[in-house]
């Protein structure tokens, strides 16, 4: 199949994007864990600065702004739960982290876009997450439940995801050069990585895989997108807005299923250790 063609034939599945998903509507927990919300400080992080990006070249801008803002909101719904948890030492100082970097990264956010504040916008959006997936490691391992292993793995892909989401974009404002394609490409084998892990996981139910397979159908068609570099696909970058949202939907309510996991196991290890 020449290449027009398949372009062609991904368009017609992308206009489409929602008819044959197994993803229901996401829905948020009565209470979200200190995990929970230092996972999604570290995507949105990401996804903040890819919208930026993609509203100032002029990709979908009236959704990505509305999009920006509705995730400015949740990271300042999040950051409250991460900093009540983190009270000493090294998690502490990780959570102080995020709230200085947050004041900065949120002006950033409204400024206009030229190649210094765009610099400045992704290198914040990489100390943000750094931290936050300190966190989120240093949350995981203080649980039990092996099952809280793959809600960390599905938020980090979703992380992941938008961040080469935001490098391409980065690039495609004319930023970023030799260096940016070294991290889109290790970005890539990250993902790449942590999505098969995810996948090959034995604790998933039948609704999950399904969801997953989802995934990585988005997944083909935003690494295709991604690695078009010619000017006659412009609507690549569309492309790229579009799949990283939906991936970015799919990982979040694939959290969520294993969070579910979690809590439904509860009752029954709280019964057998009960029975000891």
């Amino acid at each position: 199949m020449c290449i027009n063609s398949r372009w062609w034939a991904l368009c017609l599945i992308l206009c489409f994007p929602f008819a044959c998903s197994a993803v229901a509507a996401p829905s948020s927990p009565a209470v979200m864990t200190p995990m929970e919300a230092a996972g999604k400080l570290r995507s949105l992080a990401q996804r903040q600065a890819k919208l930026y990006l993609q509203a100032r070249v002029g990709v979908e801008q009236g959704s990505a702004q509305q999009r920006l803002a509705e995730s400015i909101a949740e990271f300042e719904r999040c950051l409250p739960i991460v900093q009540a948890a983190a009270q000493s030492g090294s998690a502490a100082r990780s959570a102080r982290r995020i709230g200085s970097e947050w004041e900065s990264f949120r002006k950033a956010l409204e400024a206009p876009l030229n190649g210094p504040a765009a610099s400045s916008l992704s290198a914040e959006a990489e100390q943000i997450s750094i931290a936050a997936q300190s966190l989120a490691v240093q949350f995981d391992l203080a649980q039990e439940s092996p099952l809280y292993r793959l809600v960390d793995l599905a938020s980090r892909s979703d992380m992941l995801a938008q961040r080469l989401a935001r490098i391409y974009m980065q690039m495609r404002a004319g930023m970023g050069g030799k260096a940016a394609e070294v991290d889109l490409e290790q970005t890539r084998k990250e993902f790449k990585a942590a999505f098969g892990e995810l996948a090959a996981a034995a604790e998933n139910t039948p609704t999950i895989r399904a969801n997953l397979e989802v995934a990585r159908q988005q997944w083909m068609f935003f690494e295709l997108a991604v690695n078009d570099r010619e000017k006659s696909f412009e609507f690549a970058r569309r492309d790229v807005a579009t799949t990283s949202e939906r991936i970015s939907q799919i990982m979040n309510e694939s959290a969520l299923a294993y969070m579910r996991l979690v809590r439904d196991a509860a009752p029954a290890v709280a019964s057998n250790a009960g029975r000891r």
